[in-house]
């Protein structure tokens, strides 16, 4: 199956126009990516859009030994495999280990991914930490720490320091986050790795000198000849790629949501960021499965139960996972009068979980707030109804060219905050909290300013 799979992905790779070779100068292409590889076994360039970014020739590979402490570089070919992808076979001769790897292009993506076999030539049972070390240059350096609430995710690398998100988890190093992001504020290089084949990844970033730093990652591996399919063998797979620099942390977050769409597909039907929440009593038994995040609707947890969610936060906290703010697209509730719906219905939704009307009463009842300044009941926060009207008017998701919104959730008697509408229809107008995609109506007014405002309002009211 997995061989079957590789096999479509180089014809689709070929029909596309992607993974251009050239047989030379092991020239290997995936969309603006380009990397270059010499049969000394060592990689010669990485293009992103023309532009050189490796700071010189390097082998990025090499092995630690936990049990004697040794460290080795693997040394090695770069050849084609069948399907033209680069081929790297390397060899630690003082760790008696061989590696494979295979840089293969993804189609319609700056981006390769690396699919890797670590051989023992022993017959022991060993404790191996694979290591990839890719030094590049850049005018300067970012590091994408999407935990940071500086406007675009970014902070500024300087000389001899390092960079990472990494938790200690039963005395090992572990990154919180599955992908390590670093640009010069224009483009971005990636490493990452996927959550459908899970690692104990730990990446790091070592700014080393002016325009030059190290992005590496680390995984301990275990290898055992008792292994019934692997015997002395282990793999993993990671992503080498590209991204949008200009947004740093939300452009890498976005290249990893293409490059592993499987990941979200199960959570979401749209595009977006999934949420996890993880209640109080399960905090503990999610840490030592390996989840470091609790994400959840702070918001609505500080409206509803103050003193539970200040507990919440700092049970979370406690337990070693990092508390992260709610981001998937959502939106704001709308009164209508009742029976609005049924009187205003225009035919089939644009899908099942949505509500087909007359967009235009729709807008003219939802703009009777406009430029009322008094606090809004549709939403725990303090902004205005002016403030909401503004900000559903920037980021409506439309759905149609004439600019008809999305209308979803519609209820009968029952207004979501129980306030001065309570027992009127209600109806869920969709939000995109992403004020970077470009809108003919954008203001600095945005859904995230909403949410996030209160939700760091509350945090300091609590002292969190």
């Amino acid at each position: 199956m997995l061989k079957k799979m590789f096999a479509n992905l180089f014809l689709g790779l070929t029909a596309a126009g992607l993974g251009q070779l050239n047989a030379a100068g092991l020239d290997l292409t995936s969309g603006g990516l380009t990397l270059k590889a010499e049969p000394s076994g060592e990689l010669s360039g990485l293009l992103v859009d023309n532009r050189e970014y490796l700071a010189g020739a390097q082998q990025p590979f090499s092995a630690f030994d936990a049990a004697t402490g040794e460290q080795e570089s693997f040394s090695g070919t770069f050849s084609r495999n069948q399907r033209g992808e680069l081929l790297f076979r390397g060899e630690a001769p003082k760790l008696k280990l061989t590696l494979e790897a295979v840089y293969a292009p993804l189609p319609g993506r700056n981006a390769f991914l690396v699919r890797t076999e670590l051989r023992d030539l022993t017959s022991g049972d060993r404790t191996v930490r694979l290591q990839y070390d890719l030094a590049l240059k850049a005018a300067q350096w970012r590091f994408g720490s999407n935990w940071d609430r500086s406007p675009d995710g970014a902070i500024a690398c300087h000389p001899g320091n390092s960079y990472s998100q990494i938790e200690m988890l039963n005395g090992m190093p572990v990154s919180q986050p599955p992908w390590l992001l670093a640009d010069d504020g224009s483009t971005g290089i990636m490493l990452a790795h996927s959550m459908m084949k899970p690692r104990f990844f730990s990446y790091t970033m070592h700014c080393s000198k002016e325009k030059e730093a190290t992005l590496s990652w680390q995984v301990p591996l275990g290898l055992s000849p008792a292994t019934a399919k692997f015997p002395g063998r282990a793999e993993l797979e990671f992503l080498l790629g590209s991204f949008d620099g200009r947004y740093s942390a939300r452009g890498g977050m976005q290249a990893y949501y293409d490059a592993f769409p499987e990941i979200y597909r199960s959570r979401l039907q749209d595009r977006g960021a999934w949420a996890l929440w993880i209640p109080g009593e399960t905090l503990n038994t999610a840490k030592k499965c390996g989840m470091l995040l609790n994400q959840r609707e702070w918001d609505l947890d500080f409206h509803s139960n103050p003193e539970q969610a200040v507990k919440l936060w700092k049970d979370t906290q406690a337990a070693g996972l990092k508390v992260l703010l709610y981001s998937e697209p959502w939106g704001v509730y709308m009164p209508f009068p009742p029976n609005w719906i049924d009187q205003n219905s225009t035919g089939p939704a644009p899908s099942s979980y949505q509500t087909a009307a007359d967009t235009g009463k729709m807008k003219a009842l939802f703009r009777q707030d406009a430029g009322d300044r008094s606090p809004s009941d549709r939403f725990p926060g303090t902004l205005t109804r002016d403030d909401i009207v503004k900000i559903v008017e920037n980021c409506a998701i439309e759905y149609t060219p004439q600019g008809d919104w999305r209308l979803n959730a519609y209820g009968k008697g029952g207004f979501i905050w129980d306030g001065p509408r309570k027992d009127r229809d209600t109806g869920l107008l969709i939000l995109n909290c992403d004020p970077d995609l470009p809108r003919p109506n954008r203001t600095n007014i945005t859904w995230e300013q909403a949410r996030y405002g209160y939700i760091f309002e509350q945090a300091e009211k609590y002292g969190l």
